[in-house]
């Protein structure tokens, strides 16, 4: 995907979240942690159970938990454009270091639901990620963290796949011929937000990984949905908890 007007990588954008976040006061008189997790409006009671049945203190607020001693977890609507708004916020109160924790439907037929995967790079197939950096196929997870995550995921001895995402902007519109495209180049799943992630991340120099749980699956030309929050509990449980530990 091309923007219209090509040689916009050179220009400085108008439009910036420090005038609106002065506006409308978000985030005043709060000092962000350099490290923030970012996930999706249909985790957050999830999140709150998790953060109960660990007896971790918190606050709740709009749109993002106050956790002590610990990365803060940061809630977006789905999508790319709607994370990246996220992103372009956060990253005006200094934070440096971004993990992104969603759901994914499988497109490898070695996956099953519920199956966690940890991302190293994704394939551009969204059109927020093209205004920041300029075209290519793939953009990519920060070895640091992606590193990270993985020892912590082997210490809590937490099953995970790791390897290559899809991301696209139509979820309705994921045909046979892409998944096997796709399918042929090793990837492991889809998603809506990770590939511009990774590219927004890269052109304010961020680091970020995403994590990703298999909510249904794309095999045989069928689609496999369940979007069973419950039988997601466990996984995100695991993942929350290998990000959360330190404050136990």
């Amino acid at each position: 995907m091309i923007p219209i007007v090509r040689n916009k990588y050179n220009e400085k954008s108008i439009t910036n979240p420090i005038d609106y976040l002065k506006k409308c006061n978000k985030y005043k008189n709060l000092k962000l942690p350099q490290r923030c997790i970012i996930t999706y409006f249909y985790l957050s009671k999830i999140i709150e159970n998790i953060l109960l049945a660990r007896k971790i203190n918190y606050k709740k607020n709009n749109n993002f938990f106050i956790i002590e001693n610990t990365p803060w977890i940061f809630l977006s609507s789905v999508s790319a454009p709607n994370v990246v708004r996220l992103i372009e916020e956060l990253r005006v109160f200094g934070v440096k270091e971004i993990i992104n924790t969603g759901i994914c439907g499988g497109i490898s037929l070695d996956l099953s639901i519920g199956d966690i995967i940890l991302v190293d790079c994704a394939f551009r197939d969204e059109g927020t990620s093209y205004h920041y950096i300029k075209p290519s196929k793939i953009s990519y997870s920060s070895k640091k963290l992606f590193n990270e995550i993985k020892k912590r995921f082997i210490l809590n001895k937490v099953d995970f796949k790791k390897g290559c995402v899809w991301t696209t902007d139509a979820p309705y519109r994921e045909t046979e011929v892409e998944i096997k495209y796709f399918r042929d180049k090793g990837v492991l799943c889809v998603d809506m937000e990770s590939s511009a992630i990774f590219s927004v991340c890269k052109y304010y120099n961020i680091k970020a990984s995403s994590v990703l749980v298999v909510s249904d699956l794309l095999l045989d030309n069928k689609w496999r949905y369940e979007f069973n929050l419950d039988f997601f509990e466990k996984s995100f449980e695991k993942i929350f908890y290998s990000f959360l530990k330190s404050v136990l």
